[in-house]
């Protein structure tokens, strides 16, 4: 099956509202991206003629620019291959052929270096947390990048945990949460790192 148009230009409500109230304060002027055709002077990605092979599956995107500033959604049917673009976009898997450009840097069918994997975080549909508590998972993103002193990237945690609603779970542990509980820690963590790029896969 090969499916050519993909829906990728439709505004949400909820998510834009949040993250540009998150980015306020969380980002550090990093402002969070989104997918729209429209080519801008300030891109994050530019994608041509890509295409990704699985099965009977075939993705094929014959252009798409992402500049800075906007938050949109990926919409399309069931096996429309959202997921699949997504993991090519945060180098978690490479496109059978054509080209990504991220930040004016070209890279051949999604082979992104790993310091360009680390400027993207991709929050999967069904996450996987740490053993230990809800706080630990969120700041283990922190222990493991930057610079920053202990007491910052304690207190960078902490503000996280509070905006997303999670203090009151901070203590608990993470194989107790429900689903949508494990996914908003999921995505405490990838907002606690900064990332110049942020991907939900399914957010709801």
């Amino acid at each position: 099956t090969s499916i050519p148009f993909l829906t990728y230009v439709v505004h949400t409500v909820l998510f834009p509202l949040l993250a540009f109230e998150l980015s306020n304060d969380l980002y550090a002027n990093k402002t969070p991206v989104g997918m729209t055709g429209h080519p801008s002077h300030d891109e994050i990605f530019r994608l041509a003629q890509l295409e990704k092979r699985l099965g009977d599956f075939q993705l094929r995107l014959p252009e798409l620019t992402v500049p800075r500033g906007e938050v949109l959604a990926l919409l399309g049917p069931t096996g429309a291959g959202k997921t699949t673009l997504l993991r090519i976009l945060a180098g978690l898997a490479r496109a059978d052929q054509g080209k990504i450009q991220f930040c004016q840097k070209h890279f051949v069918a999604g082979q992104l270096s790993l310091p360009t994997q680390r400027r993207i975080t991709l929050v999967h549909q069904r996450p996987l947390l740490l053993q230990g508590t809800v706080r630990f998972n969120v700041a283990y993103g922190l222990r493991l990048r930057g610079r920053q002193s202990v007491n910052e990237k304690s207190e960078r945690a902490e503000t996280i945990l509070q905006r997303l609603g999670l203090t009151d779970f901070a203590d608990q542990s993470a194989d107790t949460l429900s689903g949508g509980q494990t996914q908003l820690v999921a995505l405490a963590r990838a907002l606690a790192i900064g990332p110049e790029v942020l991907l939900l896969d399914e957010p709801t």
